[in-house]
């Protein structure tokens, strides 16, 4: 590839990522980078300690928990599947990316979602059974919490 070719295609990267762009080529280009960091273990998945028990617990309780991030499927995938605590993506029914809905082309009858982050719960349109998850070391959950959510604590 000539450099200009390279360096064009960069600087559109840095462009597009600059703006938070939701680019289908970006996400693709963003998928493969992560990929190869998290099958070299250059990255890790990382957690809050609450969160393999918690998906433990919902799962004895017949709650099916569901992923959303702002980030594609994949890597959710990744993030999840490489946690110190170990591979959490069989404990997740099903992966949905924020403003997308079901992104695998299903919705849960009977899901639980929780989140510690006010922009991630509106991914929770959704999903039946909400939940947004309160922690002390992260901002207090407004704006986007409905009054009918339920509120739990971390602990």
């Amino acid at each position: 590839m000539p450099r200009e070719t390279l360096a064009s295609a960069v600087s559109l990267a840095d462009w597009l990522m600059d703006r938070d762009s939701k680019s289908p080529g970006l996400k693709l280009l963003q998928g493969a980078v992560w990929r190869a960091g998290y099958e070299s273990g250059q990255l890790a998945g990382e957690v809050f300690e609450d969160v393999p028990p918690a998906l433990d617990r919902w799962s004895r309780a017949g709650v099916r928990a569901a992923s959303c991030f702002s980030g594609s499927v994949l890597a959710q995938r990744l993030l999840l599947g490489t946690t110190r605590f170990g591979d959490l993506v069989p404990k997740i029914a099903a992966f949905f990316v924020q403003g997308d809905g079901a992104s695998d082309g299903r919705r849960l009858e009977r899901s639980r979602r929780g989140s510690d982050l006010a922009d991630e719960v509106s991914c929770r349109r959704s999903l039946q059974s909400r939940l947004s998850v309160n922690r002390s070391v992260n901002r207090p959950l407004t704006g986007r919490v409905r009054p009918s959510d339920r509120v739990a604590d971390a602990r």
